[in-house]
This record gives structure tokens, sequence and C-alpha cells, in this order.
């Protein structure tokens, strides 16, 4: 029951009571009856809604009808994200003609419907029927219109028929570690408080993607941490933002009042820009080439691994070196040796990398929490490492045991840092003016050379006329 994957003006649904009908007694029945309060995307414009969901099921001697009726409560007029209608409804009916089944009285006291679009698989009818509501209710600029709202219900209804028809279940877990009304919550949070920097953003990055998927990985972070008393404002706890790349990430923890520091390879344009913007909270950004097999954080409470790149497998590693808890998102695909190949049956490479990070924190003794996160990536996994296993190595040599162990399997003999971006562009540009300076020595020059009709270099009258 998640509304705002049809109607995208809805951000969430809040689940309020849930129960079965078990009265058969009456030939039209609701067997399901279900009251939750639905969230719009621009909560500072749209008041929630309470909304009843009522699943009504008739036999007939053909089968048996069903419908899910929603059914607005409470508020008028609609707020914007509603469709303005009094109720309205998915019809599944054996009859030959959905005007039959209308007519049939499954719902008694209605004075009128509207029919909107239908679709027949086989012998039964799929359709949407709703009751308007009197015109003064609806909003003034409501974004529904029948004529582009009911084609766009019924295009989802029957994908999402053919999809379950076809088997498919669905994979992805989300809001399994944060709640997703807490986390929304601190994303519109973060949002207004650094949304800003969309309008000037210096990178090369799309800023609309990047900047907002940032900030719902901070969110999420801080939201995780909210569960962690070391964390709590007074608390002893840190934080290393690993691989930290245009440090925004680490620019947002820091502003939002959490100790720690960000450290990348090379240094960015943008973090000037933090420290020219004057809030009196400046993060503390950090140059160096860190060497992760040898390389312990033990003052620190969490090792942040976001889109890390070749150092997302040594963070778990590093964590439980350190004592540390750990969040880490998988992106480029790197093992402890080198590039990583590996394929999952069915799943692709991403799929198996995000299963070998996992296991190699579970090699460290880490119980590994999963969840896909609610940004505008395609690497959206998160694995967080904050308690241990039972199995937990004991001693820092059963660890170092295990570790070792890993090394040995991915043929590790040398770390060697990536070369950065910006190293990475000189290099270009040194190798695009040799090829320029080659190309000019292979070709002959009439330059400095003297006309014997003039004192000047030959021009375009005399060219040729050389000594």
């Amino acid at each position: 029951m998640q509304p705002e994957l049809a109607l995208r003006p809805i951000l969430r649904a809040e689940v309020l009571s849930d129960r079965t009908e078990s009265d058969s007694a009456s030939a039209s029945q609701a067997v399901w009856h279900l009251v939750r309060r639905l969230h719009g995307r621009r909560p500072d414009l749209d008041a929630p809604l309470d909304e009843v969901v009522a699943c009504w099921q008739r036999q007939t001697p053909d089968g048996t009808d069903v419908a899910f009726q929603w059914r607005p409560v409470g508020q008028d007029p609609l707020p914007h994200y509603y469709p303005p209608v009094a109720w309205l409804a998915f019809v599944y009916s054996s009859r030959v003609t959905l005007a039959a089944l209308v007519e049939s009285g499954i719902w008694t006291g209605v004075p009128s419907v509207d029919l909107g679009p239908s679709h027949e698989f086989g012998d039964v009818v799929v359709a949407i029927v709703a009751v308007p509501r009197p015109s003064t209710s609806a909003p003034a600029e409501s974004p529904w219109h029948a004529a582009a709202v009911w084609p766009l219900l019924m295009d989802t209804l029957c994908r999402w028929g053919r999809s379950t028809e076809a088997g498919y279940r669905k994979r992805t877990a989300f809001d399994t570690i944060v709640p997703r009304d807490r986390f929304e919550a601190r994303y519109r949070q973060l949002k207004a408080a650094h949304g800003h920097w969309c309008q000037h953003w210096p990178e090369s990055t799309d800023p609309k993607k990047f900047v907002f998927e940032e900030l719902g990985i901070a969110a999420f972070i801080l939201e995780l941490w909210a569960d962690d008393p070391e964390m709590q404002p007074g608390g002893c706890g840190a934080f290393v933002d690993l691989g930290c790349g245009n440090g925004f990430l680490t620019y947002v923890l820091s502003r939002e009042g959490y100790r720690g520091y960000g450290v990348d390879i090379a240094a960015r344009r943008i973090w000037s820009m933090y420290v020219a913007e004057g809030t009196g909270v400046q993060p503390d950004l950090r140059v160096a080439a860190l060497d992760p097999s040898t390389a312990t954080f033990p003052a620190h409470t969490w090792l942040l691994g976001n889109h890390a790149d070749e150092l997302v497998p040594w963070i778990p590693i590093m964590a439980a070196r350190s004592g540390c808890r750990c969040v880490v998102l998988p992106c480029c695909l790197h093992d402890l040796g080198g590039p990583y190949t590996a394929y999952a049956p069915g799943g692709g490479r991403f799929a198996a990398y995000v299963a070998y990070i996992r296991s190699l924190a579970t090699e460290c003794g880490f119980a590994v929490e999963q969840q896909h996160l609610r940004i505008p990536s395609n690497k959206n996994i998160v694995l967080v490492g904050r308690s241990w296993t039972p199995e937990r190595p004991p001693t820092a040599a059963d660890l170092e045991a295990r570790i070792g162990e890993l090394l040995r399997r991915a043929r590790f003999t040398k770390f060697e840092p990536r070369t950065s971006d910006r190293e990475r562009g000189h290099a270009l540009e040194d190798r695009r003016r040799r090829r320029q300076e080659a190309l000019a020595a292979r070709e002959p020059s009439n330059q400095n050379v003297k006309c014997t009709d003039c004192t000047g270099h030959c021009c375009a009258e005399c060219e040729g006329s050389t000594n």
C-alpha cells in the first residue's frame, strides 16, 4: 500500500488502523478495511489527509466482483495532491460489461459515477470508477484532470498486475534500519538548510542530483546516530569520512553539530567555498594518501565510506582494527587486491560486489545491516556495522589472523592509491602538449625564412621565393 508509487504528488502513507471484516451476511460486503494518513510532498502547503481504503466483494452467478475503494475523510477542500473525488475505486469484474456491474448496486446509495478507462484480461474487466466531488470543493488549481489521471492510474494498475502474474517479487528493502518518517523529516530539514548549494555548485557533477543525494545520505546517517549515545550532543563520538571527495557530506555533518573530519587524496575547488561561507562552523577537510592496510582510527567512533572507490573494501577492516562502527555505500568495484570481477548468478556484478563487501564485514566480526536508501542513485545500498556477532574474534590476534586470510585470498601485495582527478587532468594536458610539439616538429615551416625581395619574413605574396 504505497500510493506514492502511483501518484507522485503523494510523499508517503502512514497506516492508522488495519482490520479484516468477518460479516458475511450481506451480498455486498467489505472484507478488508484500512485507515491511513497521506502526506504530500509539500508539507508547508498541504496538510495531511486521512483516507479510508476498503476492499469490497460481491458474489455473482458469473463469479466474484471485487473493488478496492479509496475515500478521503474529513477535509474540505481537499489538499492539492489528492484527486477531487468523493471516492474512487479499482474494479475487478467478471461481468461482460462494466455498466452492468455499476447498475448491480455493489455500492448502495451512490448518486452517480464516472466510468474511467477499463482493460480486459480474458473474461475479467478491470476499470476505474469514481464519484466526483462538487466542483466547489475542488482546489482552484488542482493538477488532477480525469483525462490525464485515470489513464495513468490504469497503466500503473495493469503494469503491477502483469508483474504479479509473471511472478515478480520486490527485491529492494527500504527503511529497515531508519524508519521512513524519521528519514523524510530529517531530509526536509537538511534540504531547507543546505539545498541552496544547487544554485552555486562549482563541481562538474549535476548539482540537482548530487546535492540532494548527499543530503539523503546525511539524513540517514544523522538518524542512525540519533540512536547512538556516543554521538549525542556532549558525547565523545566523532567520525572520519574516508575518501570524502568534494567534502559535502563532511560539511553537512559538521554544520549539524557533529565532530569529525574528511580526508581525500587531493583537495577540491569547493573546499575553499565552505571556508568562505562564514557560518562559524568550518568542516575539517584534509589531504592525505591513506594506506588502509595499516591505517587505524582508535579515537573515532564511526568510519564513513560514501562511494569511497578503492577504500570501500578496506573500511570494515579499518573499523574492526580501530574498534569503530562503520557505514559503507559500495560503488566502483574494487576488492582488496585490485578490480573486482566476479558475478552473482541472476544478480549481476554489483549485487555480487555488495555481497562481497558484506562478507568482509562479517569476517571482521560485524553483524551487518543492509538497506536501500531513498536517494537519486542506482548505487543506493548502504551497509552498516554497528554491533558485533557472537562469533566476533575475541582477541586482536584472532582478528589479524582473519584479516590475513582475507588478504591471502585476494592476493594482496601492496596498496596502490589511485591517481587523483587533478593529477589525471595534469597528465592528460601534458600528453596533449607533447603531442602538439611532436606534430609541430615534423611539419616543414617557413618561419624565419627571408625573402629575396624584402627584408621581412616570408609573406603570402612571395612565399617560395627564398634564398
